[in-house]
């Protein structure tokens, strides 16, 4: 039994079409992988590496970026995870200057005793040796969704997150620094998601990686759900879940945990647990389940617009 589960994040945004070929394309390079042998573990690894070097998707190259008021430039940084049923995991967050933080996080547990690190000297230096592609700066889509978050800011807000800046000094800071895009701002709505890929293997173990460049607009140093078991994501032998949406509520109602147990505990389909679960939940709250048992059975379900590909071989 072979498996794949690719999603782009859930968005008040609507995905567009090269988005949604995207997670196809993703998920095709993880099933590759599979089909030759390969390990869950890598699979997850090309199909999410490919989702963050498009510049598509609010991850890697296409990460979301945060006004840093001390310094008054715009920085991205980065959270990602990955781990198998069989017990590997690695993760890291607030990672600035690389292009794969899901590479990175994979480095994390071969190259230390740690289980997940945050962006320091340490991590910079597992980065360097590896020889990680660097990131290539903010994307037009980041600066248009940064855009469109400052448009939808009170100015108190503004004042809490950047104080001694208002909304006009930081687009003219946005200006000077990286232009200021098409200004072609995007639907409206909150943006906040996450991508992930979920992969089942011929040995029969389990993995998920996911990868975020936050929500917008942020603080400084914002840790979002991706990292957090139980929140962004659970593992075990017979199944795996990953979220997207709000990290906040879903770190709150440790979304991922909760639809794992009524799969497993309760052993429920997973498509049916997924859609029971995200009709449930508040509506004003952006929020997308997947899952995949070992069984290979898949679940998807979204409040929102979210590109999505699944694939299933026995």
């Amino acid at each position: 039994m072979l498996a794949i589960v690719v999603h782009g994040g859930a968005s008040a945004i609507t995905s567009s079409p090269e988005q949604k070929e995207g997670v196809r394309i993703a998920g095709d390079r993880g099933m590759e992988n599979l089909r030759g042998g390969g390990h869950a573990l890598d699979a997850v690894l090309a199909g999410g590496t490919y989702l963050e070097g498009t510049s598509l998707y609010n991850a890697g190259s296409g990460s979301l970026v945060r006004f840093d008021p001390r310094m008054g430039i715009f920085r991205i940084q980065m959270d990602a995870m990955i781990a198998t049923s069989g017990g590997f995991q690695g993760g890291v967050i607030g990672v600035e200057g690389v292009k794969h933080p899901l590479l990175l996080a994979a480095e994390v547990p071969k190259r230390t005793p740690h289980l997940a690190m945050s962006w320091d000297e340490g991590l910079e230096r597992i980065a360097r040796e590896t020889g990680l592609d660097p990131h290539p700066g903010p994307s037009e889509f980041a600066i248009n969704r940064f855009l469109q978050s400052l448009s939808g800011m009170t100015e108190a807000e503004i004042a809490e997150m950047a104080p001694d800046w208002t909304r006009e000094s930081i687009l003219r800071r946005l200006e000077e620094l990286h232009g200021s895009g098409s200004k072609n701002l995007l639907s409206n709505g909150q943006d906040c998601d996450t991508v992930a890929v979920l992969g089942l293997d011929s040995f029969g173990e389990l993995a998920v990686g996911s990868s975020t460049g936050g929500m917008g607009t942020m603080w400084i140093g914002r840790v979002g759900d991706v990292i957090e078991r139980g929140s962004g994501w659970e593992i075990g032998p017979y199944a795996v879940v990953a979220t997207t949406g709000l990290g906040e509520a879903i770190k709150q109602d440790r979304v991922a945990q909760t639809v794992y147990r009524r799969i497993v505990e309760e052993g429920r389909d997973p498509d049916a647990v997924c859609k029971e679960f995200v009709a449930g939940y508040d509506p004003s709250i952006p929020l997308g389940v997947v899952a995949l048992t070992i069984q290979g059975k898949i679940g998807k379900a979204s409040n929102r617009d979210m590109p999505v590909y699944s694939d299933v071989e026995l």
